[in-house]
């Protein structure tokens, strides 16, 4: 994946999946159903609010269901390491975890922060294994569907104070569905679903000691969480995307500050815009 720079279209760290049409109605309903969730939790912080267990079994049942069966009747080989059955299976084991703590931590059921941890990495990568299945098997709209479970689950671990360890899988599912919106209401609620998954990243990810892969998740996600805050047009958003920028990649600085100077330069963007990139392109590449 190439650099990123303020103003361009967010891109996925890689081509898994591919953007698609919302075809069946019905899937359309569940599509808006966890995203206006998603709204609800970070443009209110009701975090309370997300799809039930009920609602979200129901959900990953008759989407993984199609793959299953589409999987059977095609004979399709093997594209992972893992089938859809396997998937599912696993992903149904988190889903009786899911029942009996709930989305907040639950006093009466003790799992530390590394089980949920654990529990929440597995999960996200196997939805993602599975939506790259459907994807195979040319159902795209199971694949998102299969994708916004995972961003449900990455709400979960975060709920329940674990860390996001499937970042890579996570980073995908963000900037696909940045890349499929210019709503203003549902780019600043991706800004805050970014903030949060920056927040509670493994420390070892955090820490990004190897920085000879352009494209690793973290260089990604946070690179996208400027762009999306730049898409807002909403200046405290973007003073906050930015000065988390500068903390976790001062080397990016320059160049993306450089970049978005030269992007607010067009009509499209007013002179607020102009403003700000010209303050932290002094702040980066005046003073560095």
């Amino acid at each position: 994946m190439r650099h990123l720079a303020a103003g361009q279209t967010v891109e996925r760290r890689t081509l898994l999946y591919a953007n698609h049409a919302r075809s069946s109605p019905v899937k359309q309903v569940y599509h808006l159903l966890i995203w206006d969730i998603v709204i609800k939790i970070h443009a209110a912080h009701l975090a309370d609010t997300m799809t039930n267990h009920e609602e979200l079994k129901k959900i990953f049942s008759e989407a993984s269901n199609v793959v299953r069966d589409t999987w059977q009747q095609q004979g399709k080989p093997p594209v992972l390491e893992a089938t859809p059955d396997e998937l599912i299976d696993t992903v149904d084991q988190f889903f009786i975890i899911h029942q009996k703590i709930g989305n907040s931590p639950n006093p009466n059921i003790s799992l530390n922060r590394d089980n949920i941890s654990l529990i929440g990495e597995q999960t996200i990568n196997c939805l993602a294994d599975l939506a790259y299945w459907a994807e195979e098997l040319s159902l795209p709209d199971e694949a998102a569907l299969l994708e916004e479970i995972a961003l449900s689950v990455t709400h979960w671990v975060i709920r329940q104070k674990g860390e996001i360890r499937s970042l890579e899988a996570v980073g995908n599912l963000l900037a696909n569905k940045a890349n499929q919106t210019t709503d203003t209401a549902l780019l600043t609620a991706l800004f805050h679903v970014i903030k949060d998954v920056i927040r509670h990243t493994a420390e070892e990810l955090k820490n990004d000691q190897d920085k000879s892969d352009p494209n690793r998740p973290w260089r990604m996600l946070n690179l996208n969480f400027a762009i999306v805050a730049t898409r807002t047009l909403d200046r405290a958003l973007m003073e906050q995307a930015f000065d988390s920028l500068g903390h976790y990649l001062p080397e990016d600085c320059p160049e993306f500050f450089e970049e978005g100077l030269k992007q607010s330069q067009k009509p499209s963007y007013g002179t607020d815009m102009q403003d700000i990139m010209t303050t932290y392109f002094r702040k980066w590449t005046v003073l560095h």
